[in-house]
């Protein structure tokens, strides 16, 4: 499995639900970090724990949808531009945001996940510009 396959069953496993299902695509020793900018940010290690925190956002947004706008893979690293949509579960407030990821690659493996809240962070962090 290429790594943008894994990319983008990660999404699809997301929207989905399938968290433990969604895990198996990365490193068993993966490390997430939510964007700095976040409120309670975080560090996840290892599947058990990222599948918890995708659980925990899942049901926050009622199942939100992801639309992949952009994925650009290199040998060590991947870039994913996302739009994301859902519902807040306490007041049902409409969620449309732009969220990135910048992952890093080792052995065709996706071991670190970097979370970002603005398309340009992301592209910045990979070292790349916009297109």
């Amino acid at each position: 499995m290429t790594v943008e396959e894994r990319i983008r069953g990660l999404y699809e496993r997301f929207t989905h639900g399938e968290m433990e299902k969604a895990v198996e695509l990365v490193d068993s020793d993966i490390v997430v970090v939510d964007a700095q900018d976040l409120p309670g940010s975080q560090t996840y290690r290892g599947r058990a724990a990222v599948a918890g925190a995708l659980r925990e956002l899942h049901e926050m947004f009622n199942g939100p949808t992801i639309d992949i706008q952009d994925l650009r893979v290199g040998p060590d690293r991947a870039v994913a531009l996302l739009r994301v949509h859902g519902r807040g579960h306490s007041g049902g407030v409409p969620i449309d945001a732009d969220i990135a990821h910048v992952f890093r690659v080792r052995d065709d493996s996706i071991v670190e996940m970097l979370v970002f809240l603005d398309h340009a962070s992301a592209l910045a962090e990979a070292g790349l510009q916009s297109e």
